[in-house]
């Protein structure tokens, strides 16, 4: 007669149970326990990359790094008046601020008006070797 699969398993369980808790002792020794992870010295944090410095440009030479859309004088193109201007400022914002307000007044001048709907169509700014920023814009307005 065969055993039933499940009083196998239980006999199983049982004994292995019975097995560890009668399971001799063993005397204590005077050597050292083993280690179970050999730690490794500890290794300095690889450095850092320097960072690349941000590109800045001396004042004089700003003119020449003008972006390639720049326009020396207005320009008139499908009913609107086209002018490029430049700003100067501590940071970028105040140096877009300045392009923007010396473009409108470059629109003004030559339409000896205000502006009707003018947009800044491109702008384009860079940092000079003394920390301030220059920024560009190309600005139209309807004739």
């Amino acid at each position: 007669m065969k055993p039933e699969p499940i009083f196998l398993l239980l006999l199983t369980l049982v004994g292995v149970g019975c097995a560890t808790s009668h399971a001799p002792s063993v005397p204590p020794t005077d050597e050292p326990p083993i280690p179970l992870i050999e730690s490794a010295p500890a290794r300095p944090a690889p450095p850092t990359p320097p960072r690349a410095p941000e590109p800045s440009f001396e004042l004089r030479d700003a003119e020449a790094y003008r972006p390639p859309w720049w326009i020396d004088l207005p320009a008139h193109s499908a009913g609107r008046l086209i002018v490029a201007a430049s700003g100067r400022g501590d940071d970028l914002l105040d140096a877009r601020r300045a392009a923007v307000r010396a473009g409108r007044e470059a629109l003004r001048d030559t339409l000896a008006r205000e502006p009707a709907d003018a947009v800044t169509d491109r702008t384009s700014a860079i940092r000079l070797s003394d920390g301030t920023y220059l920024a560009f814009v190309l600005m139209s307005a309807r004739e």
